[in-house]
C-alpha cells in the first residue's frame, strides 16, 4: 500500500503536468514539494506540533483528483438563489467551490479562488507581489 506521503509526491508530478502556472508559481511548488519530500509530515517531535498527533489522518485514503461526476447545471440550483438581490453568489457543491455556477465578478472587484488565477498572465504581477508574502500591520 502506498503511503500518503508517496501519494502526494506522485500526485504533484501529475498536477504539474496537468495544470500549468507561471514559472514563479512552479518554482514555489517545486521548492515546497522538495521540502515536504525531505521532511515529511510534522510529528509531535516538532515544537509547533507537539500537542497535535496527525497519525490518524495519515492512515486515511484521500481522493486527490476527485472526478466531477455530479456536476449540476444552473437550472438545478436556481430555486435556491435570491434573484432580487444584487450580490456575489458563491456556490459550493459537496464542499467544493463551483466556478461555473458562481457569480463572482462585479464592477469593482473579482472574487475567485486562488487556483483560478494561476496560469492567467493578467494576474502574474499580483501573484508575484503578494503570494507567499506576509505583512504585519
Amino acid at each position: 500500500m502506498i503511503s500518503l506521503k508517496e501519494d502526494l509526491i506522485t500526485s504533484h508530478i501529475v498536477f504539474q503536468e496537468k495544470f500549468s502556472s507561471s514559472e514563479y508559481i512552479n518554482k514555489i511548488r517545486q521548492n515546497s514539494i522538495s521540502e515536504f519530500e525531505s521532511k515529511g509530515f510534522p510529528t509531535t517531535k516538532d515544537e509547533e506540533w507537539r500537542y497535535t498527533n496527525i497519525s490518524p489522518l495519515l492512515k486515511t485514503s484521500y481522493k486527490l483528483f476527485p472526478k466531477n461526476d455530479n456536476l449540476l447545471d444552473y437550472a438545478s440550483i436556481r430555486s435556491f438563489l435570491l434573484d432580487e438581490i444584487e450580490s456575489y453568489k458563491l456556490i459550493f457543491i459537496d464542499g467544493k467551490f463551483s466556478n461555473h455556477l458562481s457569480d463572482t465578478t462585479h464592477d469593482e472587484a473579482d472574487i475567485c479562488i486562488l487556483s483560478s488565477i494561476f496560469g492567467k498572465s493578467i494576474y502574474n504581477s499580483i501573484i508575484e507581489n503578494y503570494f507567499t508574502k506576509s505583512t504585519i500591520i
